[in-house]
């Protein structure tokens, strides 16, 4: 799929700024500052504004906070705003005002229970595809799954194009949804329990 360019109509809300949310820990491994470099550029393919929700902590946070402000300055159509940790009810409230939520880890996730908890809130997410974050995201069905080594032009790129079409954006909301409620903590323990017992059982075969 070609790639926008930041030439086309931008494809915004009525004008407002598109909604990117990074929830985790502000680590390398995480690739926070990934998403803090692919809001902005994100903002320069679209050619629309983009605000960048950073909820978390971690070694990174100074840094980070110093780059997005001079990322600001540069593009001015990208803003951030960092909240720090967060309870839950607040990722809740976070949540149900976002668009699309990053998740450019570095390292292979185990799982990523972020993605489920924004998929339960009708939010799907750009991810590279690392770890166990293929089992909620399929590319294209509740987001954008970025293969090859994690960077910021491939992941911001993935960004852009969920963005720059509202009508598949709606349709991985609801997908991401749907997704969400077939994959619950508790069914997931359960499928591990299950797995469990049948590999201590006298005889059974471990896959």
């Amino acid at each position: 799929m070609p790639g926008p360019t930041g030439d086309a109509a931008p494809a915004t809300r009525g004008g407002a700024p598109w909604r990117l949310l990074y929830l985790g820990r502000l680590e390398w491994t995480k690739g926070a500052d990934i998403a803090i470099e692919s809001a902005a550029r994100a903002a320069t393919l679209l050619g629309a504004p983009v605000r960048l929700t950073v909820a978390g902590q971690g070694s990174m946070e100074s840094r980070l906070r110093e780059r997005a402000a001079s990322l600001g300055a540069a593009e001015g159509r990208v803003t951030y705003d960092f909240r720090g940790a967060v309870a839950a009810d607040e990722r809740a409230a976070i949540l149900r005002g976002t668009d699309l939520l990053l998740v450019p880890s570095r390292w292979p996730e185990p799982y990523g229970l972020v993605g489920n908890e924004a998929g339960a809130h009708r939010v799907p997410a750009v991810a590279f595809a690392s770890g166990g974050i293929g089992d909620w995201l399929a590319d294209g069905v509740e987001g954008r799954l970025i293969r090859g080594t994690p960077g910021v032009e491939s992941f911001a790129r993935g960004v852009a194009q969920v963005l720059e079409d509202p009508a598949g954006l709606s349709a991985m909301a609801e997908a991401s949804r749907r997704r969400a409620l077939q994959h619950t903590v508790s069914r997931h323990v359960a499928e591990l329990d299950a797995i469990f017992r049948a590999a201590v059982e006298p005889g059974a075969a471990c896959r």
